[in-house]
């Protein structure tokens, strides 16, 4: 349906590298073909569309893994454009932390009119997963939240901190380990993941929507890292 809507415009989809492969091998054939089915028919539709796709992963190296289709990965990959991650342009950070200050300081009627400059350092600090996303977020809640007019460090919440989609630790070169063990620094990483997405989905009574909202992520990975974790 949604092949069919962008039928002469353009169609984006975003966490391209979060598909599983199945889908993978149907969009493969609509790039190929430039026809789709709809569900329970054999007529082949054909449609005329741009297809911009978006993702925060290293589909190279998931193609690597075999997890994405090499074929899939060099039809999408003609133009490909590099966001910068927020943690690459901090600088900025204090002009967007204002903008959505006053944003929903209006939306909502809030006390809050700004954000202290210590506020500021501190989300500085912070590695963004979730990027100007998981930001503007955070901001709103704090302005939602704030009793004061200014901002302060006390008013930033626990799920700003960073939230790492970590892969397995590469092995250690400097000979603290063995190959293929896992570092201290990677295990603690990883169980500040788990701690802050379990936190996260206990403060929104489970809802996995809300929560990967909150942390900058998409509710996808939130029911993998939940299945690696063996929680249902």
């Amino acid at each position: 349906g949604r092949f069919e809507a962008a039928n002469g415009g353009t169609l984006f989809l975003d966490e391209i590298g979060e598909i599983p492969v199945s889908v993978q091998i149907k969009l493969l054939r609509a790039l190929e073909s430039r026809t789709i089915q709809r569900v329970g028919d054999y007529k082949d539709i054909p449609v005329d569309f741009r297809l911009v796709t978006a993702t925060n992963k290293d589909l190279l190296q998931l193609v690597a893994e075999g997890k994405f289709r090499e074929d899939l990965y060099y039809r999408l990959n003609v133009i490909e454009i590099r966001t910068p991650a927020l943690k690459e342009h901090p600088q900025d950070i204090a002009i967007l932390a204002a903008r959505f200050v006053r944003e929903f300081s209006q939306a909502y009627s809030s006390k809050a009119k700004n954000i202290s400059p210590e506020a500021v350092k501190e989300l500085e600090k912070r590695q963004w997963p979730g990027n100007v996303r998981q930001l503007r977020n955070v901001i709103e809640r704090m302005v939602v939240l704030s009793n004061s007019e200014t901002i302060s460090v006390d008013d930033i919440p626990p799920e700003a901190a960073a939230v790492q989609q970590s892969a397995a630790a590469a092995p250690e070169k400097n000979g603290a380990g063995a190959p293929g063990e896992t570092s201290p620094a990677a295990t603690s990483l990883a169980e500040r993941e788990k701690e802050q997405i379990l936190a996260t989905l206990e403060k929104f009574k489970g809802n996995k929507s809300k929560a990967a909202e909150a942390l900058g992520i998409s509710r996808r990975t939130i029911h993998r890292k939940l299945g690696e974790w063996g929680i249902k």
